[in-house]
């Protein structure tokens, strides 16, 4: 097991690790040594890109704030990411998209930048629709025309990772009854859904929804999406049990779950090994599984 999960599950489990444990579970990580060592650019958008879903991986892990380079590469972000209003990782303002926002936005709160993560949630307040037919009043073009993100119905995508990121600020900020207000309307949204399926309930919404991957690039899933209900206590809501079942059976007969997909490998670290039993995923998968509300069920 990577020393990094080891690290993640002490923490997950209110264990006290001194900074020479701490120190030590990071130092000796294979998955921390290859995020911090990888390669990227800042003169392109998938170069962006790439450092956006590194920081992205830093960020899943506990303490990484302390890292010299997490500092580095963090500063970089912010230096060609932040706008006017929101964080877009080209063609300034107008190539601001709801999903990568929110992304550049979590990582700002999950590595306490309070200014700044004010400044991505500034955006989601005021731009981010939660219902059909609700207008968008953002004036970048390409949120709009070049990538379709906003139309009759809010991107799902964008909305679930801006809810992620309304929560996680509130959870490391304190409470805000605006920003509560949008948070439950976006989840509302969410369970209108049951979670993952379109309105009429005949389909899923996207073929990548269902599918197990971990760490989460621009796309969510399943997991992504039951840790946010988890996050703000609807697990137990009668609308998330076909999406807690759909996730279950996704088991396999060892006991954990296999990595199904992996978003653009060149710009990840993989975590785990695809289509393999992965100790990362079925972490993160069963921390959901076995919530109390969950287990008080059976």
């Amino acid at each position: 097991m990577d020393t990094a999960l080891i690290l993640k599950k002490k923490r997950r489990l209110g264990e006290t690790i001194s900074k020479t444990q701490i120190d030590a579970l990071l130092g000796r990580s294979k998955v921390v040594e290859a995020i911090v060592n990888a390669d990227y650019r800042t003169d392109r958008f998938t170069g962006l890109r790439k450092l956006e879903f590194l920081l992205t991986e830093l960020s899943e892990i506990p303490d990484t704030i302390g890292l010299e380079k997490t500092s580095i590469m963090l500063n970089e972000l912010i230096t060609h990411t932040k706008q006017g209003e929101g964080f877009s990782l080209s063609d300034g303002e107008k190539g601001v998209l709801a999903c990568h926002q929110a992304m550049i936005t979590l990582i700002m709160i999950r590595f306490d930048q309070k200014q700044l993560a004010e400044h991505g949630v500034d955006w989601i307040m005021k731009y981010q629709i939660t219902q059909r037919g609700q207008v968008c009043n953002w004036r970048g073009c390409d949120l709009y025309q070049r990538f379709g993100c906003v139309g009759k119905t809010p991107c799902y995508d964008g909305l679930v990772k801006s809810m992620k990121a309304l929560a996680e600020f509130q959870r490391a900020y304190g409470k805000d009854a605006d920003i509560q207000q949008k948070l439950t309307a976006g989840i509302t949204y969410i369970l209108e859904h049951e979670v993952y399926k379109t309105m009429d309930r005949t389909a899923t919404l996207g073929s990548d929804i269902t599918k197990l991957f971990y760490p989460y690039p621009y796309r969510t899933n399943l997991i992504e999406l039951l840790s946010l209900l988890q996050q703000e206590g609807y697990l137990s809501d009668e609308r998330v049990k076909d999406a807690r079942a759909m996730l279950a059976s996704k088991r396999e007969s060892d006991g954990g779950f296999k990595a199904e997909k992996i978003f653009m490998q060149s710009s990840w670290v993989p975590f785990d090994k695809l289509k393999e039993t992965g100790e990362w995923l079925t972490d993160e998968i069963e921390s959901i599984l076995n919530d109390p509300l969950v287990k008080a069920e059976k």
